[in-house]
């Protein structure tokens, strides 16, 4: 048996929990899992209850989930401590690694113990293996989409940003894009797809209400049918990623699934999407691109 402990799970609006839904609907084709979300005293039950038939205990870091309080955030690292104590197997699959706080970073130090760090795009390993963990141990099991692919539809929406409404998503330079835009007095209609998460709501409220002024409309906290069938409407994502795009980033690959063009800024790891999206090397440069591409393309 598989025992999965994760922070968030569907219906959570977490990449995580998307991540950890779409790993346990494949591997339970052929093994036992069971995911375990948030709670301690069940996580305790479980092991307790299935030692004998338990083969590895996944402890997925971090999530929304484990971000609620700080005692919440240590959750992780004492499911790790219980699951050594009592010689079981385990491994930790670490989301955005690099994006994690030195401080963040600091406290995965007892994590080097576990029997294997599976990271979910071969940028995060490679950074990982440098910084921190022996490349002996490194696995990856890359991310799948949770939005479904839908067929497309007549466009409303010339162009969306969507996703979890959260910092170092690119969403300032969406909206920053839109109000270029609408300084130039271009007629189009746009739309923010967005999740407030649960946590600390000020940002949100902040893109919200920058939003509101330049009229772009707000999609907030739908189901992943409901992205698809938005995404279906839509011309154009424009998702511009501090880092630029990668294959970390969910949200490009369920764009391009729905065959919405998107339109992202280019990193170190953006080699793979040159020829399949529109890259900019920052925002003056990719707001020149959609400039281009709306004055080129019927409406």
């Amino acid at each position: 048996m598989l025992l999965i402990y994760t922070g968030s799970y569907p219906d959570d609006k977490c990449g995580v929990g998307d991540y950890v839904y779409n790993l346990n609907q494949e591997i339970k084709k052929n093994y036992t899992v069971n995911v375990v979300k948030l709670s301690l005293f069940e996580l305790i039950y479980k092991i307790v209850s299935n030692r004998k038939i338990i083969k590895l205990i996944n402890i997925q870091y971090p999530s929304i989930g484990f971000s609620t309080n700080k005692i919440a955030a240590f959750k992780p690292h004492v499911a790790f401590i219980l699951a050594k104590l009592v010689g079981l197997k385990t491994s930790i699959t670490l989301h955005e690694f690099s994006s994690l706080s030195k401080r963040a970073q600091y406290f995965l130090k007892i994590f080097k113990l576990a029997d294997y760090i599976i990271f979910t795009t071969q940028y995060e390993k490679n950074i990982g293996e440098k910084t921190l963990f022996n490349s002996a141990k490194t696995r990856l099991i890359p991310i799948a989409s949770n939005i479904p692919s839908c067929q497309k539809k007549e466009k409303k929406f010339d162009l969306v940003h969507f996703g979890i409404i959260s910092k170092g998503k690119g969403i300032e330079e969406f909206i920053w894009i839109i109000k270029e835009l609408n300084k130039k007095n271009i007629k189009f209609r746009s739309a923010l797809i967005g999740y407030v998460p649960g946590a600390d709501n000020s940002y949100a409220n902040l893109i919200i209400e920058q939003c509101t002024e330049q009229k772009c409309e707000l999609l907030l906290n739908k189901s992943a049918a409901e992205i698809s069938n938005l995404l279906a409407e839509t011309d154009m994502a424009i998702l511009p990623y501090p880092d630029g795009i990668s294959e970390r980033r969910g949200t490009a690959l369920a764009a391009m699934i729905n065959r919405v063009l998107v339109f992202s800024l280019r990193g170190q790891f953006s080699s793979e999407f040159e020829n399949i999206a529109v890259l900019g090397n920052d925002k003056n440069d990719l707001l020149s691109k959609v400039l281009y591409y709306i004055n080129n393309t019927d409406s």
